[in-house]
């Protein structure tokens, strides 16, 4: 009689235990081990979330360089033509430089041979020859053309240049000189390359004229704008 009872308390302990390890620990264990599957989920999500605000971050910083390096782009290389925007420029330039341009004659858009893609459908990178003919010293001719390297953004490739001893006598001279110009026009914008005719220092008088009366309303108008 006297080891019943040591018994029975032991009986119930162990009854106790089992239904504490079953119904409590356990499912407390197994709730435990979910969580943390679902905190090192969270985690990981979490990494690469904090992977992308950082790139982001990152892309939204350099936006603002983008965008100046495009609207430079857009100034080496426009999306039109814009012949009166070139003239306006090359007449600002000699003017700054103090030469006189006695002709200015421009082709019709080629496009470049092998040119990478312009990323707009129907578009190509094309180039437009001209030519010009200024009369002046030989230190503004010079600096005529530093002022087109150094002022002018619109880019520019330069073919020839000749100097020859101008009308008025030395040491005025009479430079003769053609290059090219780019834009990104449609592609049926564009002139087919044998047809496209070669800038003249002395063709195309007429256009050049036009070209100057046109901008010369422009001045005029600008300048009336300024007075108002």
């Amino acid at each position: 009689m006297s080891y019943r009872a040591p018994l029975i308390a032991l009986l119930v302990i162990l009854v106790l235990g089992v239904a504490y390890w079953f119904f409590l620990y356990e499912p407390l264990l197994e709730e435990q081990e979910q969580l943390e599957a679902e905190t090192a989920r969270l985690e990981t999500e979490a990494a690469g979330l904090r992977a992308e605000v950082a790139e982001l971050r990152r892309v939204e910083e350099e936006q603002l360089e983008y965008r100046a390096e495009l609207a430079l782009m857009e100034e080496y290389i426009p999306g039109d033509v814009e012949q009166p925007t070139s003239l306006r420029q090359f007449q600002d330039t000699a003017d700054a430089s103090g030469v006189d341009i006695l002709n200015l004659s421009f082709g019709q858009p080629v496009a470049v041979e092998d040119a990478p893609p312009t990323g707009e459908p129907d578009t190509v990178l094309a180039e437009v020859t001209f030519s010009m003919t200024v009369e002046g010293g030989y230190f503004q001719v010079v600096d005529l053309f530093r002022r087109f390297e150094v002022d002018v953004p619109r880019a520019m490739l330069v073919d020839a240049i000749s100097l020859a001893e101008s009308g008025e006598g030395f040491p005025a001279l009479s430079t003769n000189w053609s290059g090219r110009v780019f834009a990104v026009v449609d592609v049926a914008a564009t002139a087919p390359e044998d047809d496209a005719e070669p800038a003249d220092p002395e063709a195309d008088d007429d256009e050049a004229d036009d070209l100057d009366e046109e901008l010369d309303e422009e001045l005029d108008v600008e300048a009336e704008e300024g007075e108002a």
